[in-house]
């Protein structure tokens, strides 16, 4: 089975509104905070090229948010989580 009929077969499965989270759309930071409630307080986000380092475990956890332009631009605040400590 090709990856490609692998992906088209996951996404007859997802909802045609996917949450936030999972949206396909590139974005700064503030803009993918700005897709959830509370604009992403309490949500754990990490570097993508994190992954392609092999840097596993580590993520921000986002404490505080100030956006502006409607999610845009802005500040955001958070505690570092890494390597799982």
């Amino acid at each position: 089975m090709s990856s490609a009929s692998v992906v088209a077969a996951f996404r007859k499965l997802l909802p045609k509104s996917l949450p936030p989270g999972l949206s396909t759309t590139p974005a700064n930071l503030y803009q993918i905070l700005s897709r959830y409630p509370a604009d992403g307080v309490g949500q754990r986000v990490f570097q993508t090229r994190w992954t392609t380092k092999g840097i596993a475990d580590c993520y921000w956890v986002i404490t505080r948010t100030s956006l502006k332009q409607g999610g845009s631009h802005g500040k955001a605040w958070g505690r570092l989580v890494w390597r799982g400590l």
